[in-house]
C-alpha cells in the first residue's frame, strides 16, 4: 500500500470516493464505503458509517496538529470562544459552497 501523506499510518487511497483506509478499517477487503450492500440495516450503516468517520476524522485531525499545531503550543484546547465560534462560521461557509458544488455536479450530470 502506498503512503497517504495525512499520517504516519500506512494506506490506500479507493480509486472511486477517495476515502483513505488501512487493511485494520476494511478487515482486508476493498474501500468501506464503496463496498456497500444495498440490503444493509440501519444499524449496520450507521456502524460502517461511524467507524469511516472514525478513521476519516483521525487522519483531518492529526493533518491539522501537524499543520497548525506542530510544536504543540497551540491547539484547539486552547483556542478562545471567540475563535471556537469564528472557525465555526468559517468552517460553515466552505460546507455551504461544497453544497452548492454538489447541487451543480448533480444538475450536470441530470443534463440540466
Amino acid at each position: 500500500m502506498e503512503h497517504d501523506g495525512i499520517n504516519s499510518e500506512q494506506a490506500a487511497e479507493c480509486s472511486v470516493c477517495g476515502l483513505h483506509y488501512t487493511q485494520e478499517d476494511c478487515g482486508g477487503g476493498g474501500c468501506p464505503r464503496c463496498d456497500e450492500d444495498d440490503n444493509e440495516t440501519d444499524e449496520q450503516l450507521r456502524d460502517k458509517w461511524l467507524a469511516e468517520f472514525q478513521v476519516e476524522a483521525h487522519a483531518k485531525f492529526t493533518a491539522g496538529i501537524e499543520e497548525h499545531n506542530p510544536d504543540g503550543t497551540k491547539g484547539i484546547g486552547r483556542m478562545t470562544v471567540e475563535q471556537l465560534a469564528r472557525e465555526m462560521k468559517n468552517e460553515a461557509v466552505d460546507q455551504y459552497f461544497y453544497a452548492c458544488a454538489l447541487e451543480r455536479a448533480i444538475a450536470i450530470r441530470a443534463g440540466k
